[in-house]
């Protein structure tokens, strides 16, 4: 149970989720990485 007073970020590295600049440099990387092999969509 996650009361008020308790710290987040504990929570959020037990279930292995991204920081917000780790999701942006994924996001970026999947889009150059798709864009490369030409699978991405025909406006890219």
């Amino acid at each position: 149970m996650l009361y008020s007073m308790y710290h987040i970020t504990p929570l959020l590295r037990s279930l292995h989720w991204l920081t917000i600049a780790a999701k942006i440099r994924f996001r970026v990387l999947t889009l150059a990485c798709t864009t490369a092999k030409k699978t991405a969509p025909v406006y890219l």
